[in-house]
């Protein structure tokens, strides 16, 4: 499925999988990055708490960017983009997100493992 994912620190994981019980399934996840803020976030599907949060802001999506880069490396389709100037590079803030997001690029996935 296609996904933006925004990384906070930089990490490199060649191999992947969904499946629960593959050597490199997501329970390895956390080890590869040795972090907890990271794509892909395991999210349950129940125990979680209500909670309302302010809309998602998101700017400047609607305009096109001045260049625009996909490249497929066998395991992603990666888009990076440059805008036609700073001041619309496309943003993302609100919905409880405590700072401004820059979009840096698009990664796309497919398939259950990273052969796929």
């Amino acid at each position: 499925f296609p996904a933006i994912i925004f990384m906070s620190s930089s990490c490199h994981v060649e191999a992947w999988s969904y499946h629960p019980q593959a050597a490199d399934g997501p329970d390895t996840w956390g080890f590869s990055c040795k972090g907890r803020q990271q794509s892909p976030v395991n999210i349950p599907r129940s125990g979680l708490p209500d909670l309302v949060l302010p809309p998602l802001i998101l700017e400047h999506y609607d305009m096109a960017p001045e260049v625009a880069i996909l490249r497929n490396n066998g395991h992603t389709a990666v888009m990076s983009m440059k805008p036609f100037k700073p001041e619309v590079t496309p943003l993302m803030s609100g919905g409880g997100l405590a700072h401004t997001y820059k979009l840096a690029q698009a990664t796309f996935h497919w398939g259950e493992s990273a052969g796929q």
